[in-house]
């Protein structure tokens, strides 16, 4: 009851307050960033899928990740966080 009122009095809150163009915000976003910005992220997120897809056929990352690896799986994914972390710099 208690989390049902105090929604209520948040969301009464965000109503009354004053709309961003009386405050002399402008709050609108370009079209062509955001698309910039959403293109960005669905190719970061593609090489990043890629990526794990090739650690996976090359056995460095476990499929499942609620699987607990074993200790030798463990030590070759370290050697290939060190090896990535040296190559990187």
């Amino acid at each position: 009851m208690a989390c049902r009122y105090v929604g209520w009095l948040l969301i009464a809150a965000v109503y009354h307050l004053p709309s961003f163009q009386s405050m002399g915000v402008d709050i609108r976003m370009n079209l062509s960033l955001f698309l910039t910005l959403f293109l960005a992220s669905v190719l970061f997120l593609a090489l990043f899928h890629i990526g794990f897809l090739g650690l996976w056929y090359f056995g460095a990352a476990a499929r499942l990740a609620g699987k607990r690896p074993e200790i030798l799986t463990i030590i070759q994914n370290s050697a290939v966080i060190i090896i990535f972390l040296k190559l990187g710099n």
